[in-house]
């Protein structure tokens, strides 16, 4: 029984503890698209991501009990000034400036000594609809400063946030349905 209680009490002082995260200036996001013309991208170079990570004492991610991502629809460009205008408008920027994901739970796998699959479940908010969502980032920790470094892909359709795949020339270039968000980011403490 005490050794037991020796090894609980050693564990929970081996952890690090909560540790609060913000986003860098290390940050890319893409979306991926296709049309009846071309496949098309759009990026930012911008976002704001926050979250409440705990390390053990390897500095390896064993729980995330807070993460929220903010990230305002036109800063996502692309080469094409009208495909930017009619996605604004697709995701109605003017009355939703934001795309939002908000942590409702999460669990981490270790992948391989310095990588963590986080799994995440939230609430995912685009042109203002609302919808449970999986999300999964493969993070690592960084040895020398504890920074975590991000990379996310998340495929899904634009319907299921009611937003209608955007057209131009009067219908002639439609965009697919299927996209792909793609995003690469820095934590730091």
């Amino acid at each position: 029984m005490i050794a037991l209680a020796l090894i609980v009490f050693t564990g929970i002082f081996s952890a690090k503890g909560q540790l609060n995260y913000r986003s860098t200036s290390v940050f890319s996001a893409k979306i991926l698209g296709t049309s009846t013309l071309h496949d098309w991208e759009m990026s930012s170079p911008n976002g704001n991501c926050s979250c409440t990570v705990a390390l053990d004492a390897n500095n390896k991610i064993i729980g995330v009990s807070a993460l929220s991502f903010v990230i305002k629809v036109e800063s996502f460009v692309s080469e094409h000034k009208l495909m930017n205008n009619k996605t604004y408008e697709a995701l109605k920027s003017d009355k939703f400036p934001t795309i939002t994901y908000t942590l409702t739970s999460a669990t981490v796998t270790q992948i391989n000594a310095t990588t963590s699959l986080i799994k995440t479940h939230g609430k995912l908010t685009i042109a203002g609809v609302t919808r449970d969502s999986e999300v999964d980032a493969y993070c690592a920790v960084s040895n020398t400063d504890q920074s975590i470094s991000c990379k996310v892909v998340k495929k899904m359709k634009m319907t299921d946030f009611n937003v209608t795949p955007p057209a131009v020339m009067m219908g002639s270039i439609k965009t697919g349905n299927d996209i792909t968000i793609e995003f690469s980011f820095k934590l730091t403490k």
